[in-house]
């Protein structure tokens, strides 16, 4: 109201009244205005960013029990390096279960133990992670296109500041591939993009992208049982975490950008 009031004595009045009305009721805006844009500012979190780039290697090994037409159960055994295949990452055990509704959808449901490397230490932090993959496939010709949904809860065990990162994170993943089946042989070469949404970021973040996944390989079946999977794949990934210095005020938003080059090799067997 008394904004409302200031600027109706302005442009009501005219002359020199005018001009001294103007002059005086900018004077009183004047404070008011800088007082909003201290505000707001304040509002802004500063973000400081770091980038880092490394070349991954990942080797793997599948191995897959058929139960019936629809059903199967897998155990993937999966070693990664990094630092430039220098140091070990992470070591995933992975126990899934996988029903095929219809010829174009497949529900799967995974429980993964993973022992991942702390760094300077060198000791190793185990983690469970569950999840669900829904797929939804169309054929055509040689081509297979599908779309994946991927809901994730990762289970911290060691110790997790609830206003920085929480015990449990829930991340969406959603993936789009395409696949072609190079007749007369037991070759697919195959390209996807995958995108990682945080669910349950603490709220001085606030959700966030936190991965972009881009990958071009190939699958090749030896037979029936045995097939051998070679892909690169880039992942751009995204780690927001806020620095107190004076709890519970933010000093800044420490925003860790990851560029990862990585080379995979999974051998696979079916029975």
């Amino acid at each position: 109201m008394n904004l409302l009031r200031l600027f109706r004595q302005s442009l009501f009045s005219s002359g020199a009244a005018c001009k001294r009305t103007l002059a005086r009721n900018t004077r009183r805006l004047l404070p008011l205005a800088a007082a909003l844009l201290f505000a707001a500012t304040a509002q802004a979190q500063e973000r400081r960013t770091t980038h880092d780039n490394d070349f991954r290697a990942r080797f793997s090994f599948a191995l897959t029990k058929q139960l019936g037409q629809r059903h199967s159960i897998t155990l993937d055994e999966e070693l990664r390096l990094k630092d430039n295949w220098s140091q070990l990452d992470r070591i995933y055990t992975t126990l899934s279960y996988a029903y095929d509704v219809r010829p174009w959808f497949k529900a799967a449901a995974f429980y993964v133990l993973i022992a991942n490397d702390r760094g300077a230490d060198r000791s190793m932090e185990m983690r469970h992670r569950f999840y669900l993959e829904l797929t939804a496939s169309y054929k055509t010709g040689a081509w297979n296109f599908s779309l994946r949904e991927r809901p994730q809860a990762t289970l911290h065990t060691a110790y997790v500041d609830p206003a920085v990162a929480a015990k449990t994170a829930w991340v969406l993943r959603h993936r789009l591939m395409a696949e072609y089946a190079v007749a007369g042989t037991g070759l697919k070469p195959y390209v996807f993009v995958e995108l990682t949404q945080t669910l349950n970021a603490p709220e001085t973040v606030g959700n966030y992208l936190e991965k972009v996944r881009s990958s071009l390989g190939a699958k090749y079946a030896f037979n029936k049982r045995s097939s051998l999977e070679l892909y690169y794949r880039f992942d751009y990934k995204i780690s927001d975490e806020p620095v107190f210095d004076d709890f519970p005020t933010v000093d800044y938003i420490s925003s860790e950008r990851e560029s990862h080059h990585i080379i995979g090799l999974e051998y696979g067997y079916k029975f």
